[in-house]
């Protein structure tokens, strides 16, 4: 049935999350987000070596949101950013 997806993107010690999307089987957040890696901004990002010098693993969390308050897990996963050519 229907549930209340969000999603969460993280790198290290750095994360972002989606706003939650509510009723919904087909969830569309039609949005991009940037991490840095240790960096306060794209521009100081080759300071810490892009990414790479943060974390090699990228990890995408897709979770349902209870009324209560809770989270029911929907999914993850691991992307190896080390194997990634750039």
């Amino acid at each position: 049935g229907a549930c209340n997806p969000f999603a969460e993107v993280k790198l290290g010690p750095h994360a972002v999350r989606s706003d939650t999307l509510y009723d919904t089987t087909e969830p569309q957040w039609g949005r991009a987000w940037e991490l840095w890696g240790g960096a306060s901004s794209r521009s100081c990002s080759h300071l810490f070596g892009g990414f790479h010098a943060a974390a090699a693993v990228l990890t995408v969390r897709v979770c349902s949101e209870r009324r209560n308050g809770g989270e029911d897990a929907l999914g993850v996963a691991e992307v190896d950013t080390s194997r990634l050519l750039l």
